[in-house]
């Protein structure tokens, strides 16, 4: 009898055990697809935020700027990122990018009307655009620059992001109806 017991507390405590470790590595590898996702956007963050200081500075939008690639990005690794932030800090790195999209038809539509002949500048009407959603950019650079580090390199000091940091938070996006960014199909 005490041996039939003993096998069944044996087969239930290594059902419990392997049912532990099964979760562990799952929600281990929800975390590093997180980061990798925060890091391969942030790199998006980074060119939109150069091309749009770029494109500021010269008074005309810049033709290096791949702004379809960061919304190209953002459809692949969006749910990964949504598992590493919190919902108000992922709504901000999504109205940054859907800033950037709509970024993405302003220049396009600019380029397309661009005047041919040597010398030829695109027009830039991108100047109300720009001041909207840079801050946008700006907020969303350094929630996945955080979400980007493993608990480890924030505890050493690795974390290049913090409190002190130039880039702060802008406000929150608006998420009522009719706020200025729009959804597209």
């Amino acid at each position: 009898m005490t041996t039939i017991v003993a096998a069944l507390l044996g087969v239930i405590g290594g059902a419990l055990m392997s049912g532990a470790v099964q979760t562990t590595i799952a929600w281990r590898a929800r975390q590093r697809a997180g980061r990798v996702a925060a890091r391969l956007l942030y790199m998006h963050l980074w060119w939109a935020e150069a091309a749009l200081d770029l494109s500021v500075r010269a008074q005309a939008w810049s033709d290096f700027a791949d702004w379809g690639g960061a919304c190209a990005a953002w459809e692949k690794h969006r749910e990964a990122l949504a598992g590493a932030l919190n919902t108000s800090d992922f709504l901000l790195a999504a109205a940054a990018f859907i800033g950037t999209e709509q970024l993405c038809k302003w220049t396009a539509a600019d380029l397309a009307a661009k005047p041919t002949g040597k010398g030829a500048m695109a027009p830039f009407s991108g100047g109300p655009l720009i001041s909207t959603y840079r801050p946008y950019i700006q907020g969303a650079m350094l929630i996945v620059d955080r979400a980007s580090y493993t608990r480890w390199e924030r505890v050493r000091g690795k974390a290049e992001a913090s409190e002190g940091d130039a880039i702060r938070h802008p406000p929150r996006p608006p998420i009522k109806d009719g706020g200025p960014f729009t959804f597209s199909d």
